[in-house]
């Protein structure tokens, strides 16, 4: 994706978007109607959601740590924040949806692995799922939804 800088886009920026293309095309995903903020340099992009916008998804990329990896190469880990939201408080819902996008990453069926692959390779070495947690939310101090947070880290290899 093109943003206000003119130039090819860093092996960073194609891990990333194409973690935003896995989840985008997950079928279960679709299904549920999940709406996505994914840092385009749309207004939406700096505030949380309102209940209206719910499921929602927010995607987030930050500095994951680099070192060497060998004489040719640098081990650039990019880490991606994953928020997701739903409106009220039924923690099966959350829980749910937490579970949807980690299968969306990590698909046990061979087809879509095959898909996912697809998109991640050759850049995307691996990936961890390092961290999630659940809370309430309320956008206006009335609704009631639920959040979850968790953070996906990617390795990449950089040449060098």
């Amino acid at each position: 994706m093109a943003g206000n800088l003119v130039g090819p886009d860093s092996p960073e920026t194609k891990a990333f978007r194409a973690v935003e293309q896995v989840l985008r095309t997950d079928p279960q995903l679709k299904k549920i109607g999940v709406n996505f903020n994914t840092l385009t340099d749309d207004p939406g992009d700096v505030v949380d959601p309102s209940i209206s916008q719910m499921p929602y998804l927010s995607l987030a990329p930050y500095a994951g740590g680099t070192g060497w990896y060998s004489e040719a190469e640098h081990e650039s880990n990019v880490g991606v924040e994953i928020r997701l939201y739903v409106e009220g408080t039924h923690a099966d819902d959350i829980m749910n949806f937490w579970a949807w996008v980690r299968g969306a990453l990590f698909p046990q069926d061979p087809a879509r692995r095959a898909v996912v692959d697809g998109l991640m390779s050759p850049l995307v070495i691996n990936g961890q799922l390092t961290k999630q947690g659940f809370s309430g939310y309320s956008p206006d101090g009335k609704a009631r939804a639920l959040v979850a947070q968790g953070a996906l880290v990617l390795r990449i290899n950089v040449n060098t």
